[in-house]
């Protein structure tokens, strides 16, 4: 079984440091949520933006998740924002289409906070294309095992059947809600583009355990 790096705590472990004088971290990433016109991480910590050096300069829409990367200037949580990447919460359904789209994507990291799975994808499209990638999820539960399986319609553009000079990535980011599910352990199933030995571009159905 594969090994999946969870990325949760980085940002418990920067608030619990013991500060003598001065304290500053660079580029630290976190996951984010605005409530009330205000910025909270996963762990509840509640950022005071001094400097915002991202291209989103309209973030404070309540309901909103982000990517972001950020400086950590002092103990109080004043911070400059580097970059905000929208995440896409989508929820996941009992009974989703079985064929909603088996295009592979790359799974560069996946954690748990804040009730969700959080998965950042890259994905391939054509250059020339307008066709709309959709991603979505399907949950299946059986003796408390709750499985999360992710289906891409991608319009077959990708590096196993389209030429590579013909493609861009996209890196993309998704929080799938697991409030209400009693389960003790998880999984999660997707396509996953890989390459073999001479370079070649293949799909290869991957199940990870998560806990």
């Amino acid at each position: 079984m594969k090994k999946l790096i969870l990325l949760a705590g980085i940002l418990l472990a920067a608030v619990s440091c013991k500060m003598e004088s001065t304290f500053y971290m660079e580029n630290v990433a976190a996951l984010v949520n605005v409530a009330e016109g205000k910025l909270f991480s996963d762990e509840g910590v509640l950022f005071n933006v001094t400097e915002n050096i991202s291209k989103k300069q309209d973030y404070l829409v309540d309901g909103a998740r982000y990517y972001m990367r950020f400086d950590i200037l002092d103990r109080e949580m004043d911070i400059r924002i580097r970059d905000l990447q929208d995440v896409v919460i989508c929820p996941s359904e009992a009974h989703g289409q079985l064929d909603a789209g088996h295009d592979p994507v790359v799974l560069q990291q996946a954690s748990i906070s804040g009730g969700y799975l959080n998965l950042v994808l890259v994905y391939y499209k054509a250059k020339a294309s307008t066709y709309e990638h959709k991603m979505s999820f399907r949950h299946e539960i059986e003796d408390k095992s709750l499985k999360l399986t992710l289906f891409h319609d991608g319009n077959d553009e990708n590096p196993s059947t389209t030429d590579s000079s013909l493609l861009e990535s996209i890196t993309s980011y998704y929080s799938v809600p697991l409030t209400g599910f009693d389960v003790s352990t998880m999984r999660f199933a997707f396509n996953m583009l890989t390459y073999d030995s001479e370079g070649k571009a293949t799909v290869v159905s991957t199940t990870l355990q998560i806990i």
